[in-house]
C-alpha cells in the first residue's frame, strides 16, 4: 500500500494554514493505492458521520483522540486484529464519496469492505483508519483564526442581553435547528448539508458566520470588557480602525475606486 493519506503538519505557519483552509473549503480527498486500484478518503460528511456512529462506539473510538496520534493508532490496531471485517467496513464508508447516489450503493461499499479486509495489511488498515479518524480541521483553524473568542464575546452579549430581558432565545436544542436549519438559511441547500459539504466547512461557517447584535447604552455598560473592543462608527477614523482590525485577523484589504470622485472609495474584504 502507498499512497498520500493525509498526514498533517504540526506547524501554525501561513502556508500551513492556507492549506488547510483550501482542504477544508475545496474538499480534498486524500488518495492510497490497494492492489493497483486507487482509492480516496473522502471528507466526512454529516451523513457519512451518522452511518458511522455505530461502528465508532461498538470499537470504542468515540474517545480516541484524547490519546494523541500514537494512542489512536495502538488503539485501532488492537480493533483490527479483533474485529477486523467491521474495521474494514468502517475504512468503506470513509472512501465513500460523497453523494447521495454513493451513499445508498449498498453493493459497492460492501465490495470495498471485502477487499480492503482481504488485501490490507493490518497495519496499513489502522494506519488509515487513524488518519482519516484523526483528521480534524475545525479546533486548528479556529483556534487560529480566533473563531472561539468570537462565540465568547457573542456568548457574553446575550447573556447580558437576557439579563435584562431584552433578548429571549429559543429551540435550536437539536442538529435539526442548530445545524440544518441555520445552514438552510444561509443557502444550502438540504443534499449539500447532508451529503455532500464536508462537516467542518459547515461547522467553521456556522461558527464564523457575522451576527449583528444591538446593545442599549445600559447593556453595553454591562457587558464592560467582555464584549471586547469595540469601533465607533461615527469616529473620524473609524475605517482605518475597521481595516487595522480586519488586518490583524490575516485578512488583506483592498482599496477599490468605485466612483467618479475620490471620495467615492468602498472598502473591499
Amino acid at each position: 500500500m502507498d499512497g498520500n493519506n493525509g498526514n498533517i503538519k504540526n506547524g501554525q505557519s501561513t502556508a500551513v494554514i492556507d492549506e488547510l483552509v483550501a482542504d477544508v473549503i475545496t474538499g480534498r480527498p486524500h488518495d492510497f493505492t490497494v492492489g493497483g486500484t486507487t482509492y480516496y478518503l473522502w471528507p466526512m460528511t454529516l451523513a457519512k458521520s451518522m452511518l458511522l456512529q455505530p461502528y465508532i462506539e461498538r470499537l470504542g473510538l468515540g474517545t480516541a483522540k484524547v490519546h494523541g496520534s500514537g494512542g489512536v493508532l495502538r488503539m485501532i490496531t488492537d480493533q483490527v486484529r479483533e474485529r477486523r471485517a467491521e474495521c474494514a467496513i468502517v475504512l468503506s464508508i470513509l472512501t465513500m464519496e460523497n453523494t447521495r447516489a454513493a451513499f445508498y450503493d449498498y453493493v459497492s461499499r460492501k465490495q470495498r469492505s471485502d477487499f480492503f479486509g482481504l488485501e490490507l495489511a493490518d497495519g496499513d488498515l489502522a494506519q488509515l483508519l487513524a488518519s482519516a479518524l484523526m483528521c480534524s480541521y475545525v479546533q486548528r483553524l479556529s483556534e487560529h483564526f480566533g473563531m472561539n473568542r468570537e462565540r465568547e464575546r457573542l456568548a457574553a452579549a446575550l447573556r447580558t442581553k437576557e439579563k435584562t430581558r431584552n433578548s429571549l432565545t429559543f429551540c435550536g436544542v437539536s442538529v435539526f435547528g442548530s445545524f440544518v436549519a441555520p445552514l438552510l438559511e444561509m443557502g444550502f441547500s438540504f443534499e449539500e448539508i447532508v451529503f455532500e459539504r464536508s462537516y467542518e466547512l459547515l461547522h467553521l461557517m456556522l461558527m464564523d458566520k457575522p451576527v449583528s447584535l444591538w446593545l442599549s447604552d445600559d447593556e453595553l455598560a454591562e457587558a464592560g470588557g467582555s464584549v471586547g473592543a469595540l469601533i465607533d462608527g461615527d469616529s473620524g477614523d473609524a475605517d482605518q480602525q475597521l481595516m487595522a482590525y480586519f488586518s490583524s485577523k490575516g485578512v488583506s484589504v483592498i482599496d477599490a475606486d468605485v466612483g467618479p470622485t475620490e471620495t467615492n472609495k468602498e472598502k473591499k474584504v
